[in-house]
């Protein structure tokens, strides 16, 4: 069957339609590879390939793409999913309006697909059709066996494939596969995977089963190599035919060949009824699969002898589970919600998450080489640090798959659905039960939610209830002790009070918290340090001021997650470059926060060679700063720069537009919410401002790698407040609370565990940036994080640096 998927470019205009009202139209692609132009970015998880539809666009011809895959035959489980996978993808980007090419244009894409039956000759003419189609690349191969079989006419016609099958000799020798490429993992690190269980369980003895096809002769040669090297010894060795049904008498054998364990090599199809004999026959020992057996068919086919079964795997199936420091988490919880709005509910199985990266590839490598097979061929091999499905891919001339054992998870089927296994945990493994409910683990909450800093203190507090009551929602934290921790959160306001604080701090460490989130203000977070640090109990601070963490090594204990003052400042000079603004004055609250801004403005203006022409303080709780605003307006200043949070920031901004200063005004951070606004009211209009990205996240370009985390926050925390915009300030809670979630599903509730563990953090794709923690930097963002924004029409616009010049 040939199938031609080509959206009319009507769809851009539905899509806007149906996204204006709410509709389940599907997203765009959520990541990105990074182009070969580029230096490598840490990771690239929200970066999608469609580009939005400017002003009367030029339409170029579509951009075909050949696929094929196993949606009838033995590899239809696998297929089918890759097929749903590929026809959601072309509709997203075409709903969109296609992708840009190199040549300016706007291109549909036009995918032409075929059901190679999982047939290895029928695979073979299809392949030839395609080609005669003029298709400059190929996306499929359900299963290794058709893989293969269209290598030799791939090579003749040089037009690059992106192979969804795992034998490693589709891409092997990579110099007879200069055109070939893969995205699921190869079986060797699968192996290291079982490898790895295996010596946890003390297991050296093992029985090896599999299909005879391409895949599982691949996977057997795999284990072979593995054993070898890991000093495991494979007692019985043998093979099935594909849709073999009764393995009695081979599993007879293995049951007194004195096999630790059994390893089988297969899809749905044969290793669903080979595991119901296996329980049948009553084997006492572990079954272990490889990754062939990882969608919902096995489970649906096995019934209950699937409980206990045990496989390496990516990711996806059990991403629930993972910390939201995974580099992947938020790619993959995207495609499930993507997926899940496309086929009415259905769950996505990795398969389909093998056809989403090759997908992903190709719509990039078309975008940035055009149509081109050798152009395409040229950047599928130089793609790095691409935030996967499947792994975080890095391709080159040696290696045309990218992924390796760091991809993969052990997972155990319980109760009907996966399971994840941390490494920690697989000498328990199997356990063919549910997890265990364990002690709660304790979180320290201290917040301003009376007091000059409520504005910002209650959208903390909010922020890290509702992430509490999603994380006991689903049953708690995974321990590393196997078991389920429901958080309990010890939450007191410190009323914006330094010395309450300091009392509240001392309470929660009596509680036995073994880390503490909050100090809403600067100066909270100050008054606290002495005790964390007698305390030695990891604290992660809600507050801007760079003191807070540093001299580093006199904050062992401290970190946060609001941006460093400096950046903001940076980002501040930038503006008053492009406007050619070089005198300014500063006017900034007298306490911690404030201190630290104007120091910080101090600091970067002698580095850029501005001039401050006028510096004052006013005192938190003022309301008249008529005196201070003549001296400024006299000053021959050309900008004012206001370091305040919204309740003197607000009044101060009043009276600058009563008294008719003409100068532009630029805050600081500090007056990022609604609150500002509310207080203001018209004489915030024009106000520019830096801040983290989301208060502008729709505004954001769809490339931006935190607009999707960005976008799930806003969500949440409407439905948790009742309609509520989240804040800045939230924002900083919600990191907050992330890391503290991921450091005791990581360690558990050791202080000096958690410690080291959010000093290591990388990647971490959050609210206030993509955080870099080390023992240098206890805080890991930095500029990059910050956009500038303006207030327009009672609401934020985002204003990006080439309208700098344009701008209020």
């Amino acid at each position: 069957m040939r199938t031609h998927f080509r959206l009319l470019l009507l769809l851009t205009l539905l899509a806007l339609v149906l996204a204006a009202c709410g509709g389940a139209t599907p997203a765009a692609p959520t990541a990105t590879p990074v182009p070969p132009t580029q230096p490598p970015a840490a990771t690239a998880t929200s970066a999608p390939a469609a580009t939005p539809v400017p002003a009367g666009p030029v339409q170029g011809d579509p951009y075909k793409i050949g696929l094929f895959f196993s949606v009838t035959g033995p590899g239809s489980s696998l297929g089918v999913p890759e097929r749903d996978t590929a026809m959601m993808m072309i509709e997203q980007v075409n709903a969109a309006g296609g992708i840009e090419g190199p040549d300016g244009k706007l291109h549909l894409l036009e995918g032409i697909f075929e059901d190679d039956q999982s047939n290895a000759t029928e695979g073979v003419l299809i392949v030839k059709r395609l080609l005669e189609e003029g298709v400059p690349i190929l996306v499929g191969g359900t299963t290794s066996g058709v893989s293969m079989a269209v290598l030799d006419t791939i090579a003749e016609a040089q037009v690059p494939f992106i192979s969804n099958a795992s034998a490693g000799s589709i891409i092997q020798p990579v110099e007879e596969r200069y055109w070939v490429f893969k995205t699921p993992q190869q079986n060797d690190p699968v192996a290291e995977v079982q490898a790895d269980w295996m010596a946890a369980k003390g297991i050296t003895k093992i029985a090896s089963f599999g299909v005879n096809n391409g895949f599982g002769a691949d996977s057997m040669a795999a284990l072979k190599r593995v054993a070898a090297a890991r000093g495991l010894e494979i007692l019985w060795e043998g093979t099935f035919e594909p849709g073999d049904t009764d393995f009695t008498a081979q599993l007879t054998r293995i049951g007194s060949s004195g096999a630790e364990a059994l390893i089988v090599h297969a899809t749905p199809g044969e290793g669903a009824p080979l595991t119901v004999q296996f329980r049948d026959l009553g084997l006492n020992i572990p079954i272990v699969h490889n990754h062939g057996i990882g969608n919902q068919a096995f489970i649906d086919l096995a019934g209950a002898a699937a409980e206990g079964v045990l496989f390496p795997i990516g990711k996806l199936l059990v991403h629930e589970d993972l910390p939201v420091t995974d580099p992947q988490k938020g790619v993959l919880t995207q495609y499930v919600t993507d997926y899940a709005a496309y086929t009415g509910g259905s769950k996505p199985s990795t398969f389909g998450g093998h056809a989403w990266d090759a997908m992903q590839m190709t719509i990039m490598a078309l975008q940035a080489a055009g149509p081109d097979p050798a152009g395409i061929r040229d950047y599928l091999e130089s793609i790095q640090n691409f935030v996967g499905i499947s792994g975080i891919f890095n391709l080159s001339a040696q290696d045309h798959n990218g992924i390796g054992k760091e991809s993969l998870v052990m997972v155990e089927i319980i109760d009907g659905g996966w399971q994840y296994v941390p490494p920690a945990l697989y000498a328990n493994a199997p356990t063919r039960g549910l997890r265990e409910t364990g002690d709660p683990y304790k979180i320290g909450l201290f917040f301003s939610v009376t007091g000059p800093g409520s504005s910002l203190g209650v959208p903390e507090r909010d922020t890290a209830m509702m992430l509490i009551d999603q994380i006991n929602g689903r049953g708690g934290l995974l321990g590393p002790d196997g078991k389920l921790h429901p958080i309990e959160g010890i939450f007191e306001d410190d009323q914006s009070n330094a010395t309450e604080g300091v009392l509240i701090v001392k309470r929660l460490l009596e509680e036995g918290a073994p880390i503490l989130v909050g100090g809403t203000t600067s100066g909270v977070s100050m008054a606290v340090l002495d005790t964390i640090a007698e305390a030695q109990v990891p604290f992660i601070s809600n507050a801007s001021a760079g003191s807070i963490i540093q001299p580093v090594e006199e904050r062992h204990w401290v970190f946060k997650t609001p941006q460093q003052n400096d950046p903001v400042a940076e980002v501040q000079a930038d503006w008053m470059q492009a406007r050619g603004i070089t005198k300014i004055a500063s006017f900034g609250v007298n306490n911690g926060f404030g201190a630290d801004s104007m120091a910080a403005l101090q600091r970067v203006a002698a580095a850029r060679g501005l001039e401050i022409l006028w510096e004052g303080t006013f005192e938190p709780g003022d309301t008249d700063f008529t005196a201070q605003l003549t001296r400024i307006a006299g000053s021959g200043a050309e900008v004012l720069i206001v370091h305040a949070t919204p309740g003197e920031g607000a009044p101060l901004t009043v009276q600058f537009r009563d008294l008719g200063l003409e100068m532009p005004i630029v805050h600081n951070h500090g007056i990022g919410n609604q609150a500002f606004i509310d207080l203001a009211g018209a004489a915030a209009e024009g106000v520019l401002f830096p801040i983290g990205k989301l208060l502008v996240a729709e505004g954001l370009p769809d490339t931006d790698p935190q607009k999707a985390t960005l976008l799930r926050y806003i969500e949440d925390y409407a439905a948790y407040t009742g309609g509520s915009k989240p804040s800045t300030f939230g924002g900083h809670a919600w990191d907050a609370m992330q890391m503290a979630f991921s450091a005791l599903q990581v360690v558990g509730p050791d202080p000096a565990g958690i410690r080291d563990y959010l000093e290591s953090i990388q990647n971490f794709v959050g609210i206030s940036g993509i955080f870099n923690l080390s023992a240098q930097d206890h805080n890991g963002i930095g500029k990059e994080s910050l956009v500038m924004v303006q207030i327009k029409d009672g609401g934020w616009a985002y204003v990006a640096p080439e309208t700098y010049t344009d701008t209020p």
